[in-house]
């Protein structure tokens, strides 16, 4: 689980919020290049951004101080607020910023962020605020009718890939996350999902992590010590080996940039000549016999690429009736779990 220190940006200075009440920010850093920076040195890779202003007024309002940290540390910049526009998203896309999230204009605007979703995929994020199990929109000073589950599952339609949920009632408070709330959202949808507000200590952070949540954000524990960033990230974030996450997949020597699930090609990877096909494994939280098998699937492809190399041209293609026949043996088990016939073919 990504662990994702936050940066509440408001009159550009660094600052927290109570449940979202503008009337309650309070300065919490001096500088907020220096905040990431510190950030970094204790070893996180990502840092969320929320510009506070932009939020309330619609439009990016501290732009140039997020943009500064995109360009002066090696953080993965993830940014809200204000954006309502392809032109904004494109703006922070094309200045270093690796994740957009929308908001309100994903309740207000379905075809915007369609097309957003579209265009730029798993660059873009949808921020789910909720009070009361309703969404919040326009820097939480708005709550419509629209259910937090219901409005998820509407944007996995859209094409969703990552999900950030926020119980506005815990946000600042440090009472712990909505775990209930969380563990529903998870279960309802097959999207990355990243939970904010409330967390208050290391356990907080091990029990999202039991979840199988894709990340957590920390904001107001980290400023006031009562979550060290870098015990957070041994304990939690490396301590997960989270091979599955995109992020931290790295077995890039052994793919070619030509990319397919090999289960749809039998026999493709054992044509002599042929191309390296990369199986990229979906993130499946909720089983762990699913996730070690995509593991192993990304580990067997990079093994039978490097067999590719020393396999004689004349040697020819491989059996596929002996493959087929053993493939069946595997799926005779007692247990009833077989193996997939890609997979069995990445074996060989």
């Amino acid at each position: 689980m990504l662990i994702f220190p936050a940066i509440d940006v408001k009159d550009g200075a660094c600052v927290r919020l109570l449940r979202g009440d503008y009337a309650t920010a309070h300065k919490v850093a001096e500088n907020i290049l220096d905040t990431a920076r510190a950030f970094e040195a204790a070893g996180a890779r990502w840092v969320h951004m929320v510009d506070l202003d932009g939020a309330k007024d619609s439009h990016p309002v501290n732009q140039e101080s997020i943009l500064s940290v995109a360009r002066e540390t090696g953080l993965s910049v993830e940014v809200g607020g204000g954006i309502r526009d392809l032109t904004t998203v494109e703006a922070y896309l094309q200045n270093g910023v690796r994740r957009v999230i929308l908001g309100s204009a994903a309740l207000k605007d379905p075809a915007f962020t369609k097309e957003a979703l579209q265009r730029y995929g798993e660059k873009i994020a949808i921020g789910i605020d909720a009070r009361g199990g309703k969404v919040a929109t326009e820097g939480w000073l708005e709550t419509s009718e629209v259910d937090f589950l219901t409005f998820a599952k509407q944007m996995e339609a859209l094409g969703a890939k990552t999900l950030i949920f926020t119980d506005i009632s815990r946000d600042g408070t440090l009472s712990g996350p909505n775990l209930s709330q969380l563990d529903a959202l998870n279960r309802a949808v097959s999207c990355r999902v990243v939970a904010s507000g409330g967390v208050s200590s290391l356990a907080d952070l091990a029990a999202l992590k039991a979840l199988g949540l894709y990340g957590a954000i920390c904001g107001k524990a980290l400023y006031t010590g009562a979550v060290p960033l870098k015990e957070a990230i041994e304990s939690i974030e490396e301590a997960s080996d989270d091979a599955t996450c995109p992020e931290n997949l790295s077995v890039r020597p052994l793919f070619s940039k030509r990319r397919a699930d090999p289960r749809n090609h039998p026999g493709g990877l054992h044509r002599p000549g042929a191309h390296a096909r990369v199986y990229e494994p979906r993130i499946l939280k909720k089983d762990a016999r699913d996730r070690l098998y995509m593991v192993l699937v990304a580990l067997a492809a990079g093994a039978v690429e490097q067999r590719r190399h020393f396999r004689p041209r004349a040697e020819g293609p491989l059996d596929l009736r002996g493959l087929r026949r053993r493939h069946a043996a595997c799926n005779s088990r007692a247990d009833g779990r077989g193996v997939p016939y890609g997979f069995a073919q990445l074996l060989l």
